[in-house]
């Protein structure tokens, strides 16, 4: 059985302002899914089921919370062991108000649970998109340098297909089929126990560590902003089971925060993240200029390869997700089209003229040639550069450098279009001003060289 622990806090000046998050209550499970959750027109969700404190005659345990203009880094909704009125900030008390009972799927979870205090959302729906993703941080008051030894307080975020029966708990420590839990995630201890999952540990809210005055939640600790994203089959019928309760007792809540993140195209590839030009606006950004925004079109270089097969699929290989680069030169593959870095667009080695070029192996070695660049048949003029580009990406101003001197550079889109020509001094190092150019990948020329180097505009 835990101790009671005391929280002291000196008080600060009240001309100091104070942020924490907010919460509202008030929403039916239907807003609270639907509104909130599940707010996305590529979702149709019905049979919505939810469990709180409430159901028990004791606390709410479901709710809304805002950021406002706390850290905290997302909005969206959540879960508690314990009352969701208690999650707000500052961290100046021991949050444990539960009294009812677990949850048997959180029991079955590996690692021998036995919750009380569980709360829930189920629902099903069916998806236009092939993927569903989400934010989470998992907050406990379990985290106080002790007791995440011992005490659990596990989460799951289970998704089951409707037509096979299959279960998986999307909502487990990344590459695991480990419960995210308090005694799952959490450093060192000194005197206590070994760091477990360090790496997906947020931070301590209370001295030495932080300032409890100043935390947005009424939480000892919280992991790290956790991303979640699972493939689905479109129009095939899941349920969803979000559900966290309290591990072997009914003292110390632990919360959930959960946000799902946009996908609008359903590439893999999270909206906020195709905002390659790092403006804010999502409608500038079409690297294949074929006049549909990143974030709408599920092959961004427009190299007949689906973005989802350059990060998750073939051409992905067991790298993660965003860092897929097979040439090496600081363009992930679902933004370059000329993915092996052999000169021959990926578009042009469909050598079997089927319009896809992820089965064409001229030589056999199971590579498919535009990611094996030792295949180059095709009559593309484009070849490799022997001169440099920096930086690249490129923002507006870049350096070019040839070991020896030039006075002209050529810039072509990838559909080998002039957009921009340069007539300088004959000298070894230029300065272009590339500030007109709109975001994606191009390709460089200097002098009358057919020798191109390919660089991406941000």
């Amino acid at each position: 059985m835990k101790t009671t622990v005391l929280l002291f806090i000196l008080l600060i000046s009240s001309s100091i302002g104070l942020t924490q998050i907010s919460v509202d209550e008030s929403l039916t499970p239907q807003e609270l899914v639907e509104d909130v959750l599940m707010n996305n027109p590529a979702f149709t969700v019905s049979n919505i089921d939810v469990v709180s404190g409430s159901n028990f005659g004791a606390v709410n345990s479901l709710g809304v919370f805002s950021k406002e203009d706390t850290d905290f880094p997302f909005s969206g909704i959540l879960l508690s062991s314990g009352a969701v009125s208690d999650a707000t900030g500052p961290n100046d008390s021991f949050n444990s108000s539960g009294s009812w009972s677990g949850d048997s799927d959180l029991n079955t979870l590996p690692g021998g649970f036995l919750t009380n205090d569980a709360s829930s959302i189920s629902f099903d729906f069916t998806s236009s998109l092939s993927t569903i993703s989400f934010n989470i941080i998992y907050a406990s008051e379990e985290y106080y340098q002790n007791f995440e030894c011992s005490f659990g307080d596990p989460m799951a975020i289970l998704l089951t297909n409707l037509s096979t029966g299959n279960s998986i708990n999307i909502g487990a420590i990344p590459g695991t089929n480990i419960p995210i839990s308090a005694n799952n995630i959490h450093p060192e201890i000194p005197g206590g126990c070994s760091a477990v999952n360090e790496e997906f540990f947020g931070q301590y809210n209370f001295q030495p560590f932080n300032d409890p005055a100043l935390s947005p939640t009424d939480y000892n600790g919280q992991t790290a902003v956790i991303s979640i994203m699972q493939p689905l089959e479109i129009d095939t019928p899941y349920n969803l089971k979000i559900v966290i309760g309290d591990d072997g007792d009914s003292s110390f809540d632990s919360t959930l925060f959960i946000q799902r993140i946009n996908d609008s195209d359903g590439d893999t590839i999270v909206d906020t993240e195709e905002d390659i030009n790092n403006n804010g606006n999502l409608d500038d950004d079409d690297t294949d200029d074929d006049g549909i925004p990143n974030y709408l079109d599920d092959d961004d270089d427009g190299d007949t390869v689906s973005t989802m097969n350059e990060t998750a699929g073939i051409g992905a290989g067991e790298d993660e997700q965003n860092s897929i680069d097979t040439d090496g030169d600081l363009t992930e593959n679902y933004l370059d089209n000329d993915d092996d870095g052999d000169g021959i667009l990926t578009i042009n080695e469909d050598y079997n003229n089927n319009g896809d070029p992820i089965d064409d192996d001229i030589n056999n070695n199971g590579i498919p040639d535009f990611l094996d660049e030792e295949v180059a048949l095709s009559t593309d003029t484009f070849e490799l550069s022997k001169f440099a580009i920096y930086p690249n990406p490129v923002i507006n101003e870049v350096s070019i450098s040839s070991k020896n001197a030039f006075a002209k550079a050529f810039i072509y889109n990838i559909t080998g279009q002039l957009v921009l020509s340069y007539n300088g001094e004959n000298k070894t190092i230029h300065q272009l001003d590339l500030s007109s150019l709109k975001s994606g990948v191009f390709f460089l020329k200097i002098n009358s060289s057919e020798k191109v180097i390919k660089f991406l505009k941000k």
